[in-house]
């Protein structure tokens, strides 16, 4: 091997390509960031419209039919959503994973803004965005103080957000519970009636007469002056001072008809910090940023502010920080990482006794991973729980070549070669299993790293990244390790083993021998080896139905939250006295927590009647119970609350607010009748309450929101010359409270709302003294044109590609989700009717997705390794050999899962594809040792029993440095480390028996294949239908050229005659080249 041959002959030339590789991987560490998922874009992009004081269904009507109208004709969308609340619509499209997130966003802007004239007056600016995994919560601070709200909000929104935004790394910043400076007018109906005025008369005049209008420029000379009239109010004094246009000589200000009120907004959102007020900043990272670095940089900056907010008597807290779960995965994912280096390096040194070996073999591991550092800063991956699982489950694999190599070298010392010798034959004799079994596991990783759908995107940087080091590994081990061993290994004739070495020697002679006697009898039996091999396989797969599927395995994060949902209708003071009540009492009951923090109407479609309540517990090593422990706990004592909905749940990494339900069921009914789907939806539920292993069931369905309508009487209402316009701008300007100016104080501006007083809205239904201008002018009462009546209809309208839809929610409870994903189907099948649509979203849908998108990766892997085998081998028989230990493989995994009390999720699956690039390495190491044997004139039985038991040690080293660099992942001590333990758990019991089969399987299908082959009715096909001899050796490029003669003919014969020339004999020789000349007696030519 070349490779091979030039760095043991140029070792600083060696050195110095690694050492290359080393100084770009620390070059690029610093730069690479730290975040708990890889930042993957999803095209998803929500549009937000907020019309103020509108139902559910007149935001279904007039706001979400006309933008879904208008988003139809987009391509590539998979599915539309709207979600229609009191005074908000959010239209959620989910794009195809190949539409770019940007253009998508986009396009959706653009179709809205085109219809945004056909949109209802009064709506605020649709707010359209994308959501991105990148830009998740990184912490939320909590101010409290005894200042005023308004003062409160001014110094939150001015001094702590503007500082916090300047830091690099923050993006959005959302205050939840702040309450701005608001102007308000509170007209009086009795007194404007009295002065002969609308309130569309006092609205207009606040318009007319605060106001700012730019007049153009003058030209003074040399110089261009601007022009603008200044007519703006400065103070709430001068609005009440504005004159109310009326009947000549009349002079009556706003101050007579109305009340001017320097106050804050109504209350729509709160938060509490362990059951004190507090306003609530809560801090998003930009896409991509390091969310470590960030948190203690947002930290840093509030200890700097903290002394100046305390003389102002606010203090600050920091009630959540994503970053600590972070930090501590990713510092345990490094930790199962080096504790796996050092159990591999421990194993090697068991099984070569040689230290100087196992420095040489150990190196593989930081200089692979070192390197690996330089490929993913160059690709902008980061630190994540994906790629750093990628890192520490590679650490075994990153050894394999170099034990592969070494032990080989180590071999060759023994038989009393010089080391460079030694190492140049070892390395070459090897060189072609080592790049067949990389070649194979990169193979498995490539088709994961490009899987379909979701769980493609974010196991793109897993895949990628343990291609790169096991590549790298590969040419660590054909360069730096023959080079050392070249250099400082010792000639073993030379060295006297010690006690240890020499007792393990004996006991694995003895493990050798045992191996090759049940070898021996299983080349003698073939067909009873294979039959008992099919049985453990057949028992293995039986086992798999026993094994639970799930999307994602519970992960301990410290967190979850408690959802309470009030009655429809139902205050916000009210709302935050419940929640704040279940807060104290899981304060006082629920041993080691430490914080809760509440929050209520937070959010793009915050409801008042919701409130979120996040738990904070003790780190999971200072408590003696699990998360989902607690969340049971918790579940149960809050199930008795009434006149409130309370569910409990995993907290979204996302944050909650990308239009997404985090429930693990979520069942869509969808049809144009809505009534219809919400009955179907309420059977759906009540059959799942039956089978004991649903919690918190809900729908999306909320009705019996109450409402007042005022039902015109157009007939009345045209005799008398008023617009049916002109009484709803009526009703509206007194109670929605609409902005209908402004007042500038000093560089921040404020809204001016004009509407009616809390006690007289409250008894707005009686519709005393409330008057409409005619178009005469005259003013007529409003009681005599319309009806009050009361009536409930829905809080929310939820539709699906423009169908209504209701979601039948769920928490499971002792059950996994593909056994719920069955018990659904049933219910469905039983009580939903045939013209309703029905499908599975949320965790349900992309588990199903991704378990398909999963079986063709392993599919692909499969022909990838067969492909690369055979072109390796240049056979198209011993692939399939090889292969035999694919299956085998199966039959430790599940076992080893089952056992383990572990479920079949995405992290498992991932660890089965990856096992089908790790056990065939054991195959080809026999398989290319018998053939080499073979070549040397062994027979098949002495290469095949000869192959395993030399084998045997490199074998058992691989797979235990495998094993054993997998054991502290598997383990799950670390926090976040219960989802990574299946995959481990897959790996270890699968090598085990993969292992152990492959050893005796292996050669009986070597055997096999090798006389299927050579029998006579395999001789007949290959005679008969190709027209090949078997018992002939096979042509080779090598065999000597044999030209078969031609039949000699007569030469004739001429005479020479004087004065021919040597042109002519040219001439003769190329025309007749039999022809030959005759010489006459003294001819000299």
């Amino acid at each position: 091997m070349k490779l091979a041959e030039v760095s043991i002959r140029r070792s600083i030339f060696a050195a110095m390509m690694i050492a290359a590789l080393m100084v770009f991987g620390f070059f690029s560490l610093p730069r690479i960031g730290v975040e708990l998922f890889p930042s993957v874009e999803f095209p998803v992009v929500t549009a937000t419209v907020v019309y103020p004081g509108a139902d559910p269904e007149t935001m279904e009507q007039k706001v979400a039919d006309p933008i879904e109208e208008a988003l139809q004709s987009l391509t590539g969308v998979k599915r539309m959503t709207s979600r229609n609340l009191e005074s908000v619509t959010q239209v959620v499209l989910e794009f195809e994973l190949e539409v770019k997130a940007d253009q998508a966003m986009q396009d959706v802007r653009d179709k809205i803004a085109a219809i945004e004239r056909n949109l209802p007056q009064g709506i605020d600016p649709p707010v359209v965005q994308k959501f991105d995994t990148g830009a998740a919560p990184v912490v939320s601070v909590a101010l409290a103080g005894d200042l005023h709200p308004a003062e409160l909000t001014r110094i939150a929104k001015n001094q702590v957000k503007q500082r916090l935004q300047q830091i690099s790394g923050v993006g959005n910043i959302d205050l939840i519970g702040s309450r701005e400076r608001e102007i308000k007018v509170l007209v009086d109906p009795a007194r404007m009636t009295g002065f002969g005025f609308t309130v569309d008369d006092v609205a207009n005049a606040i318009r007319a007469q605060n106001l700012e209008l730019p007049a153009g420029y003058i030209k003074s000379g040399g110089t261009e002056l601007t022009l603008k009239t200044r007519g703006e109010v400065k103070s709430p004094g001068e609005i009440a001072d504005i004159i109310i246009p009326g009947p000549p000589g009349s002079a009556v200000r706003l101050r007579d008809v109305a009340e001017v009120v320097d106050a804050t907004e109504d209350a729509r959102s709160a938060s509490y910090l362990n059951g004190t007020p507090a306003l609530a900043l809560v801090v998003r990272k930009q896409s991509g940023a390091n969310v470590v670095a960030l948190a203690e940089r947002v930290r840093a900056e509030l200890d700097k502010l903290r002394p100046e907010l305390e003389q102002k008597g606010i203090t600050v807290a920091v009630p959540t920080d994503n970053s600590v779960f972070v930090e501590h995965a990713i510092g345990d994912v490094k930790f199962d990482l080096v504790l796996g280096a050092v159990l591999t390096v421990l194993i090697i040194l068991v099984f070569l006794h040689d230290i100087r070996a196992t420095f040489i073999a150990a190196l593989a591991i930081p200089t692979s991973v070192v390197a690996t550092f330089a490929f993913m800063q160059y690709m902008g991956f980061s630190f994540n729980n994906i790629s750093m699982l990628a890192l520490s489950l590679s650490i075994g694999i990153l050894v394999d070549d170099a034990i592969v190599v070494i032990e080989n070298i180590y071999r060759h010392l023994e038989m009393g070669k010089p080391r460079m010798r030694a190492a140049l034959d070892a390395t070459s004799e090897i060189g072609l299993a080592v790049i067949a079994t990389t070649l194979s596991i990169v193979a498995v990783f490539v088709p994961v790293a490009y899987m379909k759908g979701i769980i493609g995107r974010f196991f793109f940087q897993f895949g990628l990244t343990v291609s790169a080091a096991v590549l790298l590994s590969m040419f660590v081990s054909f360069t730096l390790t023959p080079m050392l061993s070249s250099r400082i290994m010792r000639q073993q004739h030379s060295h006297a083993k010690g006690v240890f070495a020499t007792l393990f020697d004996k006991l694995f002679r003895g493990v050798e021998l045992a191996y090759a006697g049940v070898l021996r009898w299983s080349l003698r039996w073939p067909w009873t080896t294979i039959l008992l091999a099919a049985l453990s396989l057949f028992a293995s797969c039986a086992l798999v139905s026993r094994v639970p599927a799930e999307f994602l395995p519970p992960e301990d994060q410290s967190q979850f939250a408690v959802n309470v949902e009030l009655p429809t209708g139902t205050a916000l003071e009210t709302t935050s006295e419940f929640a704040e009540a279940v807060a104290a009492d899981l304060r006082a009951n629920l041993p080691q927590i430490r914080d809760t923090f509440t929050t209520i109407g937070g959010g793009s479609v915050g409801q008042v009647n919701r409130a979120r309540i996040q738990v904070t517990l003790e780190r999971p090593h200072a408590r003696a119970f699990s998360q989902q422990d607690a969340m049971r706990w918790t579940r149960e004592r809050l199930a008795s609350a009434e006149g409130a909905m309370i569910t409990v749940d995993q907290l979204d990494p996302f944050g909650n607010d990308g239009g997404f339900r985090s429930q693990p069921i979520q069942f869509s009914i969808r049809g144009t009748d809505l009534d219809e789907v919400v009955k179907a939806a309420d059977a759906v539920k009540a059959e799942l309450a039956k089978t004991g292993k649903f919690v918190d069931l809900d729908t999306s369905y909320r009705g019996g929101k109450p409402e007042v309508a005022l039902l015109v009487d157009r007939n009345k209402a045209a005799d008398l010359g008023v617009p049916v316009a002109s009484i709803a701008r009526t009703v509206r300007s007194l109670m929605a409270g609409d902005p209908v100016s402004d007042l500038k104080d000093g560089s921040e501006i404020y809204d001016v709302i004009l509407y009616m007083p809390e006690e007289l809205r409250a008894q707005f239904e009686a519709l005393s003294n409330i008057k409409v201008r005619a178009a005469t002018g005259r003013l007529v009462d409003l009681s005599s044109l319309v009806r009050v009546e009361r009536d409930a209809g829905p809080s929310e309208i939820e539709r699906q590609n423009r169908l209504r839809q209701v979601i039948v929610l769920a928490a499971l409870q002792d059950t996994t989700l593909g056994e719920a994903q069955e018990l659904v189907k049933e219910a469905a099948a039983r009580v939903v009717p045939k013209n309703l649509q029905t499908s599975f979203m949320g965790d349900a849908e992309i588990m199903q997705e991704s378990f398909e998108a999963m079986l063709l990766a392993l599919g692909l892997a499969v022909i990838l390794v067969y492909m690369i085998l055979a072109a390796q081998f240049n056979s198209l028989i011993q692939p399939i050999t090889i292969m035999v230990s694919l299956p085998l493989s199966v039959v430790g995994a599940f076992g080893g899962i089952y056992l383990a009390g572990m479920s079949l999720n995405i992290f498992s699956f991932i660890g089965l594809i990856m096992l089908m690039g790790l056990v065939t390495k054991t195959a080809i190491l026999l398989v290319d040792f018998a053939n080499s044997e073979r070549e040397r004139g062994a027979t098949i039985t002495e290469a095949l029993v000869g192959a395993g038991t030399i084998r045997l040690r490199p074998i058992f080293m691989t797979a235990a440095a495998t094993i054993f660099g997998m054991v502290p992942v598997a383990l799950a001590l670390g926090e976040g480390g219960e989802t990574r333990a299946p995959m481990a758990v897959i790996v270890i019991g699968g090598m085990i028996t993969s292992t152990v089969l492959t050893l005796v399987v292996v050669p009986v299908v070597y055997l096999l294949f090798d006389r299927m082959v050579t029998s006579r009715s395999m001789g007949w096909i290959s005679r008969k239908f190709f027209g090949i001899d078997p018992t002939a050796p096979a042509e080779t490029l090598d065999d000597p050229v044999v030209v078969p003669a031609r039949p000699t003919e007569p030469e004739l014969e001429v005479a020479a005659g004087p004065g021919q020339t040597d042109d002519f004999e040219i001439e003769r020789e190329v025309v007749f080249p039999r022809l030959r000349r005759v010489k006459e007696p003294g001819d000299r030519t």
